[in-house]
């Protein structure tokens, strides 16, 4: 192991999706490594729940405004200097202002700023006030060689700060399953020996789930044993993302057979939906990274994904899943047809190579080493 290392996790976000998720995973990780980290949120947050319920260290931030948090970089300038900290990590925009106003305050006391980026930058940043706080900024680690490109595209951001590190995920937890397939899908109450396509993901029109209904609607015209897995959480009446899932109910009605379309409430255990799946469909409409692609992969389910953002490149562009353009279910239906049909279509070579690559580049163990490398730079 590098040297021990005392981080600041800094994540205010009261909210609860990929990006919190990873940045605790990531904590998590170096913990179970050795090194002292600590993580801040915010009182009553579902981040504050679950460093309690995994017994993370963590400090409560207070006043942890949007813009200008002077009042939380000083508790955390305070908190970090009484801990021997000197590594501020971030992973939200919000909390990299903290993160660099806290550097701020430190003055010569030496504290490293860090970023995490888990979304993409969207419009230029090449402004003043956005330069001169990525200027602050140690090093900025992106997940993906397009997101990079579009970093120095679109910031100013010195070059040399910016570090190509993936995502990760626990590789255990997909690749110690013990069940079958058939004692999953029973399980689940999924037909047993019935071809099934999976989706997993959030009900938001950007996830592209409309893409997977329609195009499942053309191809079970033709193939009417093979049946649809949507896991998802079902938007409450009133919140909104509903009407999306009223439209999403629509499509399910007009469908050859809609009984054959299995709705799952989002589960806690998803690794078990993949190992039930004959093929994984990704239809993010656009897509920063996609760990659902990742988890397929090292599940040993072929993946359809959409030509969009970090989809494509994970797959590396066709090499290591099928590609269909996005928001397009005739494309995607004929996706379909190759990986449940196709007589050419080489599943088990695909699966080993995608496989293969995924436990090569996007186990947790890989990240953290990574992380070690380029954190202990700094103190070298």
């Amino acid at each position: 192991m590098e040297k021990n290392l005392k981080i600041a996790f800094v994540c205010t976000l009261r909210s609860l999706g990929g990006l919190e998720l990873n940045f605790f995973n990531l904590n998590k990780w170096m913990l179970a490594k050795g090194h002292d980290c600590t993580f801040f949120v915010t009182e009553g947050s579902p981040l504050h729940q679950r460093a309690q319920e995994n017994k993370i260290p963590f400090i409560l931030i207070k006043n942890a405004k949007k813009h200008f948090p002077l009042k939380a970089s000083q508790q955390l300038k305070k908190e970090c200097l009484k801990r021997g900290i000197n590594h501020l990590f971030a992973s939200s925009t919000q909390d990299m202002e903290l993160v660099v106003l806290a550097k701020i305050l430190g003055g010569k006391r030496g504290f490293l700023a860090h970023f995490l980026q888990q979304m993409e930058i969207g419009v230029n940043k090449r402004d003043f006030i956005h330069t001169f706080k990525y200027k602050q900024l140690d090093s900025w680690i992106t997940p993906l060689p397009w997101l990079k490109k579009q970093l120095q595209e679109r910031t100013k951001i010195q070059s040399h700060k910016v570090h190509l590190i993936p995502l990760c995920i626990e590789l255990e937890r997909f690749t110690n399953i013990k069940q079958t397939k058939e004692e999953l899908r029973q399980k689940l109450a999924l037909p047993i020996a019935n071809p099934l396509v999976g989706f997993i993901g959030r009900c938001d029109y950007i996830k592209g789930i409309h893409t997977v209904c329609e195009a499942y609607n053309l191809y079970s015209k033709k193939n009417p044993d093979t049946h649809l897995v949507i896991v998802t959480t079902i938007p409450e009446k009133g919140t909104p993302h509903y009407p999306y899932w009223e439209k999403i109910q629509v499509l399910i009605g007009k469908a050859p057979y809609p009984e054959k379309i299995h709705i799952i409430s989002f589960m806690e255990k998803v690794e078990e939906a993949y190992k039930t799946f004959d093929v994984f469909v990704m239809p993010s409409l656009a897509e920063t990274f996609g760990m659902v692609t990742v988890e397929s992969m090292v599940s040993q389910t072929p993946v359809i994904g959409a030509n969009a953002g970090g989809t494509a490149e994970i797959l590396n562009h066709g090499e290591l899943g099928l590609i269909f353009e996005p928001d397009d279910p005739k494309d995607l239906c004929q996706k379909l047809e190759i990986a449940m049909n196709g007589e050419s279509f080489k599943r088990e070579e695909l699966v080993q190579k995608a496989y293969q690559n995924a436990v090569k580049n996007y186990s947790s163990e890989t990240m953290v080493s990574r992380i070690e490398k380029l954190f202990s730079t700094f103190e070298s």
